[in-house]
């Protein structure tokens, strides 16, 4: 299963992401920050970077991919 999960870069993102990872899934990932999983397919990028949101959209399609959405207020 691949997973697209934000704030991959650190707190519960990051422990998300990594416990995705150590359960065979693949994870793409998505932050402002940079992230330093290699594991990760990693897109810096923020909301209202249309062009590279695109290109994530292309990645999950191809992937199938299934969306965990990660919301900080």
């Amino acid at each position: 299963m691949t997973i697209l999960i934000s704030g991959v870069s650190s707190g519960i993102g990051k422990a998300t992401a990594e416990t995705c990872l150590k359960n065979g899934h693949n994870v793409i990932g998505v932050d402002m920050k940079a992230c330093d999983n290699p594991a990760i397919r990693f897109f810096q990028v923020g909301i209202s970077d249309e062009e590279k949101l695109s290109e994530i959209y292309q990645a999950l399609k191809l992937a199938n991919a299934y969306i965990v959405l990660k919301i900080s207020c």
